[in-house]
């Protein structure tokens, strides 16, 4: 059993890994709703392969800026929630080492070895996208908020509409594949708010001596 004190650091340090990956989320979904934005400016150039794979470039860099945020303090609250492990290795592999061949691959994209390395970099950033799931229904089963299965949810949602519009639709599909996931990324940042919220407050009544009657 946990001491009040030590329960409170417990809360606290949950709250601040929680914030780690919340602020790395932010990172990617910032520069992710930029590269929606920019896409379509960038195809209208008549240049428009060389300044899409620019564009892929600084959104996977910056990417990897804040999915390797993302995956500390996943891998911070899985010393305190040990059910996340999996998750949060999963994340680290997939999406920081995905994302490193992906750089690789666009950098090398003429040469057969950066074609290799853009597959190997999808397989790796699947796995990332499996971890993203893990992670959302674990959270959900340790800190019962609800918002964290809608987060899972819509990434299971995007996966399987990915694969089945892009055999339809093409390109358009991967673009509603990519909607479905920015949604729910913005919402899992949205529940980790509030979990951090809640953490704050349960530490905070932890750290308080009990009223004497």
């Amino acid at each position: 059993m946990f001491s009040e004190r030590e329960e409170a650091i417990a809360l606290a340090e949950a709250a601040a890994s929680i914030e780690e990956m919340r602020s790395g989320l932010r990172i990617v979904l910032s520069v992710w709703v930029l590269g929606y934005v920019f896409t379509p400016l960038v195809l209208l150039d008549a240049a428009w392969l060389a300044a899409l794979v620019a564009l892929g470039i600084v959104t996977a860099l910056v990417s990897l800026v804040g999915f390797r945020r993302l995956a500390s303090g996943a891998a911070e609250l899985a010393r305190v929630e040990p059910e996340l492990t999996t998750a949060s290795v999963l994340i680290r592999v997939g999406w920081v080492g995905g994302l490193v061949l992906l750089l690789v691959g666009l950098l090398l994209l003429l040469l057969v070895v950066g074609v290799f390395l853009l597959l190997i970099a999808a397989v790796l950033l699947l796995l990332g996208v499996v971890g993203l799931i893990m992670l959302s229904f674990r959270m959900r089963d340790i800190y019962g908020e609800p918002l964290y299965g809608t987060s899972g949810g819509l990434l299971v949602l995007g996966i399987v509409l990915g694969i089945v519009l892009a055999l339809v639709l093409g390109g358009l599909g991967s673009a509603v594949s990519g909607a479905l996931f920015l949604a729910s990324l913005a919402i899992l940042y949205a529940a980790m708010g509030r979990t951090i919220k809640s953490l704050r407050e349960e530490s905070a009544r932890a750290r308080t001596p009990p009223q004497l009657v």
